[in-house]
């Protein structure tokens, strides 16, 4: 489990390191770049709708995607486990996001409120995430989702 780990960190830090050195042009860092912005809208829409077709073409194939239980899917796992329901998002309410476009990547992050059924129990939680976005074929996709459980008030 923690050689797992060691790996997501070490990719996610790669992801972000080839990011900055690909794009020696400009920083945009803007609270609402539209089109990162309304991609991830529609990722969240699409999570707590079990809307698989759109959630193929958000996601990127090389997905890692972290929980806040530090366990990790892939693409493939993730749209399973929404196909087969043992993972529902009933809500995703995003807030405090901040996008960092550099050149065809983009940082988001922020926080968010949870409701999520896991192999039948309901959780409510906090979280704090960061995503990696990459531009390709005109559209954003998702390639990193980071997520830590925040402690409740």
């Amino acid at each position: 489990m923690a050689r797992l780990k060691l790996f997501v960190t070490l990719l996610s830090t790669t992801v972000l390191a080839l990011a900055c050195m690909s794009s020696a042009s400009r920083v945009s860092d803007t609270s609402g770049d539209p089109a990162v912005r309304a991609t991830e809208q529609r990722r969240f829409q699409a999570m707590t709708t079990v809307d698989l077709r759109a959630l193929d073409t958000l996601l990127a194939e090389e997905l890692t995607y972290t929980h806040t239980s530090s366990e990790v899917d892939t693409k493939a796992s993730l749209l399973d486990a929404l196909r087969t329901s043992r993972l529902v998002y009933d809500s995703i309410t995003p807030a405090d996001v901040r996008v960092r476009v550099y050149g065809g990547s983009a940082v988001v992050t922020g926080t968010a409120r949870v409701q999520v059924r896991a192999n039948g129990a309901v959780r409510r939680l906090s979280l704090r995430f960061t995503e990696v976005y990459v531009r390709r074929a005109g559209r954003w996709e998702l390639v990193v989702w980071q997520s830590t459980r925040l402690p409740e008030p």
